[in-house]
């Protein structure tokens, strides 16, 4: 009883913030879904393989094609109050892993380079904590995210160390919204949309690099309502 007390009383909330979902809409994530992202991760791998073995060495100097890396920040997004208005949310810690094929570089013009890459990326959404309030009670909650994409990058090197960059690709991101108190339960949605970013690298040397990275993702947490995640990162990178 406590339980269904409980979802009943959320699902009121979710309808004041435009978040109230079509009867039956939460179920479990349906098995082609999964199967997207398997095979999109798969097919990621054999790429990179694939190129790294047919790669020309005078084409990349001393280095790899091949680059990994990871970063770490903060995530924040807006949904609509209870009392009226917007309000940001913020997350207790977000991050992403990525590894990607370079493609030969070629020159722009004097003193500048365009290098083009196929990148996998691995995202992690940390947990926003929030509060719905009802009449005599109150319902906390958190909403977080997992998922991957699969991005072209493009980036222009103006220096020997600093480069500018722009993703753009396809994310499918899971949201997950958890119910807490003396039950717990927890509901899940997929989407599947466009993500883009950009950022800046410094290089270290041939190998290492520092990024400050932004990427804008499309993200539902609970119900049809879809939510756009503003995601700020710092971090590195290796090329093999």
């Amino acid at each position: 009883m406590t339980l269904r007390f409980t979802l009943s009383g959320v699902q009121t909330g979710f309808a004041r913030r435009a978040r109230c979902p079509a009867p039956g809409f939460y179920r479990k994530h349906s098995m082609h879904k999964n199967l997207f992202l398997a095979v999109s991760m798969t097919i990621g791998a054999i790429v990179l393989a694939v190129g790294s073995a047919g790669a020309g060495a005078a084409a990349y100097g001393d280095t790899s094609p091949l680059y990994a890396g990871a970063a770490v920040g903060r995530m924040q997004y807006k949904v609509a109050c209870a009392l009226g208005g917007e309000c940001r949310l913020h997350d207790n810690g977000s991050g992403k892993v990525y590894a990607g094929f370079s493609f030969a570089p070629a020159s722009l013009w004097q003193g500048s380079e365009l290098t083009s890459s196929a990148e996998v990326v691995g995202y992690y959404g940390g947990k926003v904590h929030l509060n719905e309030q009802f009449p005599g009670f109150s319902t906390p909650y958190t909403e977080s995210f997992r998922g991957g994409a699969l991005m072209y990058k493009a980036s222009i090197r103006e220096s020997q160390a600093l480069s500018l960059h722009v993703r753009a690709g396809v994310s499918h991101l899971t949201g997950k919204l958890t119910l807490k108190g003396a039950d717990y339960a927890t509901r899940k949605s997929t989407e599947t949309a466009p993500a883009f970013g950009l950022g800046v690298s410094y290089a270290l040397g041939r190998q290492w690099a520092l990024n400050a990275d932004y990427d804008r993702l499309r993200v539902t947490f609970a119900g049809p309502a879809t939510d756009t995640v503003h995601m700020f990162t710092l971090g590195a990178a290796f090329k093999f």
